[in-house]
């Protein structure tokens, strides 16, 4: 979906004091087309304006990726020469000149963009196009790829982020931070749960329902067929054998709710940020020890979980070129 944006004469008129995590998705536009947007930085515990550049999706995922590299390697430089000042770094084009001033902080600004995250705007659909270098890579992959045990193994994994999404929302509740006082962050904190529940969890026990069904009592194969796609019904059509058959709608029917369950868990992660974000932002200064412990493991835990949600996406998109590739399945 397109992005709205509130109409302003200067960057001086959006203020950051009022601003809350609720305020990071927002977009302005200035009277000379010059875009901006918010941002909380953590190290300074306060939100931050920045300015958007517009450009190309395939330009911004470079950009994303170079600062992405930038950033890494600082805290590198950070980690080696401890308080020794770090050489500014060199930039090749315009869209990558650093900050015109220490309020504004060039990003990629995407037509069409969603910016519910990051995974949405970046990677949000992989079944009509993927990249030149994504192929191959995923090409090499499919020679060694068993989609028997990547669905028993990830069975593991999924088990483990479940945890990891429940030990989060306790560390959370064990920081003591959020009261039933703190209504409005409270019922976010709640509701978010409630969620998680619902589109996560629960569609979890879902999978492993529609697992077990498919084989040991599996239903009719003119059942499944109606709601797969036509390039998988073709391959579909062709196998010789029920068995065949039934393999091959397993592999679809884990590939569409693992790649659906995985994109809502990652949404998740994305609003328990947001939620520790808003707890550091406005409740500074009654975070003490215990408090910052348990939020701390929470972030870690929320760090860990993402790195391995990314995983598991990219393996689901080697998943799906395995079934989509006729190959895989009928001898030519």
């Amino acid at each position: 979906m397109r992005t709205d944006f509130i109409h302003i004469d200067n960057i001086d008129e959006i203020d950051t004091t009022k601003a809350s995590v609720y305020d990071l998705n927002k977009r302005y536009m200035d009277s000379n087309g010059t875009m901006y947007g918010l941002r909380f930085n953590r190290s300074k515990r306060k939100v931050e304006v920045i300015r958007i550049l517009r450009t190309s999706n395939d330009r911004a995922q470079m950009i994303h990726h170079r600062i992405r590299e930038k950033r890494k390697q600082q805290m590198v430089e950070e980690a080696e020469l401890g308080d020794i000042p770090i050489t500014e770094p060199s930039y090749d084009s315009p869209a990558e000149e650093p900050p015109t001033s220490e309020r504004e902080e060039i990003l990629s600004e995407i037509d069409n963009y969603d910016e519910t995250s990051e995974y949405d705007s970046n990677k949000e659909e992989t079944e009509n196009s993927t990249s030149g270098v994504e192929l191959n890579t995923i090409q090499s992959e499919l020679k060694t790829f068993n989609p028997d045990n990547f669905i028993k193994d990830i069975f593991k994994t999924i088990s483990t982020h479940k945890d990891r999404f429940n030990g989060i929302i306790n560390n959370i509740h064990n920081s003591k931070m959020i009261t039933h006082e703190d209504r409005e962050i409270s019922n976010w904190l709640e509701d978010t749960h409630r969620s998680l529940e619902i589109d996560g969890f629960q569609k979890i026990e879902d999978i492993i329902s529609v697992y077990r069904e498919i084989n040991e009592y599996p239903r009719p194969i003119s059942f499944y067929i109606t709601h797969i796609d036509p390039r998988c019904r073709d391959i579909l059509n062709q196998l010789q054998t029920d068995k065949r058959k039934y393999h091959y709608i397993l592999l679809y029917e884990m590939d569409q709710h693992l790649k659906h369950v995985y994109k809502k868990l990652y949404n998740f992660t994305d609003t328990f940020q947001k939620i520790i974000d808003e707890i550091e932002m406005n409740m500074a200064s009654k975070i003490n020890a215990i408090a910052r412990q348990n939020l701390n493991d929470a972030k870690f835990t929320l760090e860990t979980t993402v790195k391995e949600i990314k995983e598991v996406l990219t393996q689901l998109t080697t998943l799906e070129q395995y079934i989509k590739t006729e190959s895989n399945f009928i001898q030519q």
